[in-house]
């Protein structure tokens, strides 16, 4: 098992005024914190799910160092949903139903020169 790298291993995620990051500016009485959805909660993920996302991570350096191009940008040039293209660049696969993966492995295989291993 891999520590998350979403959550570092702690299996949650911090929310300061609900926003991600945090910032000395910002009032600290609205801190919240909110399960991982990537680990969920655990912490930890299978190596196969680090694949997935570090794949998914190429994608998306490739549709914006690249191509040039946003997510909604994106996702209308390619006629998919942007909800969906996120889900697939963060490695959230479980979002996706089995037809629609396939057509996301089979389009970045074509451009990336390489599958993401079978999920």
């Amino acid at each position: 098992m891999w520590d998350c790298p979403h959550c570092e291993g702690k299996g949650n995620i911090v929310l300061i005024g609900g926003i991600g990051v945090p910032c000395p500016r910002l009032n600290f009485q609205n801190i919240k914190q909110l399960w991982c959805p990537f680990c969920d909660g655990s912490g930890s993920i299978t190596l196969e799910q680090m694949k997935t996302i570090e794949y998914g991570e190429r994608v998306r350096d490739y549709r914006v160092y690249v191509l040039k191009l946003g997510l909604r940008e994106y996702s209308i040039s390619a006629s998919v949903c942007p909800s969906e293209q996120s889900y697939f660049e963060t490695g959230r696969l479980q979002h996706l139903n089995s037809e629609k993966l396939e057509v996301f492995k089979n389009r970045w295989e074509a451009i990336l020169g390489d599958r993401l291993c079978s999920t």
